[in-house]
């Protein structure tokens, strides 16, 4: 884009009635025509902006953003005496009453980021706040950059201030044990299903002791992050974007968060008898349904005998008091006397009533 047209857009973007001064405090609203003659200008709507300004209070600003690998402002603007800066970039006209949560939360990552990476003084983007007239002669400008997506200008910040923005720690790379490999993950065509399908098992085990939704995507999203740090290089040529891995951490986050009543009973140690317990493990669901279907077989065959064992001891003892009662031990009085059927006692427990040398034996 050359000079001429960022100028013209720039003529364009900015409000009908900016405010303007010859200082740094607001002292006139003009229209367009007579505010674009002073030094200093309001170059955003409230509502409604196009550019978003770095404020860069030291010498040698201007050629900052190199050093950082940033990409080139659409405006630098110059003050000649100090040689201090304001870095000005076009993303277009954005909605800040009407912006989607994810429009925002871009917004807030490129700030905050640009402003880390930058040692802004302070950002300007919709607030009443004035910026240097790219179009006046008292600044010297460099005009070298486009107009930006914040999708664009994102991809630029580490992924290490993104997380910062949110609140997230990053772990150190000697500290991630709990990370699971992409062994059984691992899809060679995608690294985003890679990721998504690693993730979603740790999500499920974290799901219920989360105590919101956000503080379960925040941890989802940090789990990722990492994946991507150190998983994805041993696979693939190149990392996942992390507007990308906000998606795949929101993506599972939402559905699991949703869900999380029914994972709760899932992840219970169903059919433990005395087994270790499946907590704290990452399962397949296939493995997981059949680890689950052999627990139940064996817990069902160690209650069968628990409760054979213990209607073994019932008739014998019922048996040892008619003997001591001088009774005749007989399976009808017996099912009398302990609550079971006389048809249960003989399919099952005939053999104790075997007599040898015309005594019951017990």
């Amino acid at each position: 884009m050359s000079a001429a047209i960022a100028m013209e857009r720039f003529r364009e973007n900015i409000p009908d009635r900016p405010y303007c001064s010859y200082g740094k405090v607001i002292s006139h609203i003009n229209k367009k025509r007579t505010a674009l003659e002073f030094p200093n200008i309001q170059i955003n709507n409230p509502w409604l902006g196009s550019y978003i300004t770095f404020d860069l209070d030291f010498e040698k600003s201007a050629l900052f953003h190199e050093e950082k690998g940033l990409p080139c402002p659409t405006f630098t603007v110059i003050n000649k005496d100090n040689h201090y800066s304001h870095l000005i970039y076009e993303i277009g006209a954005f909605p800040f009453n009407n912006a989607s949560r994810s429009s925002k939360q871009l917004l807030k990552d490129v700030v905050f980021g640009y402003k880390e990476l930058l040692c802004a003084d302070k950002v300007i983007t919709h607030q009443r706040q004035l910026v240097k007239n790219p179009l006046h002669d008292k600044w010297e400008v460099i005009q070298g950059g486009r107009p930006y997506s914040l999708t664009e200008l994102v991809e630029y910040i580490p992924n290490k201030i993104k997380l910062k923005q949110r609140g997230i720690r990053v772990v150190d790379k000697d500290f991630l044990n709990g990370i699971r490999p992409f062994e059984d993950t691992l899809d060679p065509d995608s690294r985003n299903c890679s990721i998504f399908d690693n993730a979603r098992y740790y999500a499920y085990l974290i799901a219920c002791e989360s105590k919101s939704y956000s503080e379960l995507e925040k941890r989802v999203l940090l789990y990722v992050t990492n994946l991507n740090e150190i998983e994805v290089p041993k696979y693939f040529h190149c990392k996942v974007p992390h507007g990308e891995l906000v998606n795949i951490a929101r993506s599972i986050s939402y559905w699991t968060y949703k869900n999380r009543s029914s994972l709760r009973k899932a992840m219970v140690n169903v059919g433990a008898m005395g087994l270790p317990t499946m907590k704290g493990r990452y399962w397949k669901p296939d493995d997981y349904i059949k680890v689950v279907r052999k627990r139940q077989q064996q817990a069902a065959a160690w209650t069968h005998e628990a409760r054979r064992k213990k209607s073994e001891e019932d008739i014998n003892n019922a048996i040892r008091e008619c003997v001591l009662s001088k009774k005749k031990p007989t399976k009808t009085e017996v099912a009398r006397m302990i609550g079971m059927s006389r048809v249960n006692i003989s399919k099952r427990y005939s053999h104790l009533f075997e007599k040898k040398g015309g005594i019951v034996t017990l």
